[in-house]
């Protein structure tokens, strides 16, 4: 009669896991097709002059990790200006970018 497997330790199968994570994200992202359809929308919106609303929250968020990931302070700061504050205060994603983003920009002023 065969054994059975001893459980593993938790310890060593979060271990696991979090070497799994580091690896993943040194691999570059490969954007899904409903991602690519949000960043030409998110270059229309940048490049327009049109205001944003609650329906842009997705293509928002998806060109603001885009910028992030890609080290565009700029376009972050750029369209951070432009997000009404209702939706900003609505939604902690968008927070998080233009917060990172304006900080990005104090430090790299700062030398």
């Amino acid at each position: 009669m065969s054994r059975p497997t001893p459980k593993r330790p938790v310890e060593d199968t979060l271990t696991t896991i979090s070497a799994l994570r580091r690896l993943c994200l040194t691999l570059p992202h490969m954007a899904t097709p409903d991602e690519r359809r949000r960043l030409e929308r998110f270059e229309g919106l940048r490049r327009g002059a049109a205001s944003l609303s609650g329906d842009d929250v997705d293509t928002l968020r998806t060109g603001l990790r885009h910028c992030w990931r890609s080290q565009e302070t700029g376009t972050l700061l750029e369209m951070a200006a432009r997000i009404p504050p209702e939706l900003l205060e609505r939604d902690r994603w968008l927070q998080s970018f233009v917060v990172a983003a304006r900080e990005r920009s104090k430090s790299t002023a700062r030398g």
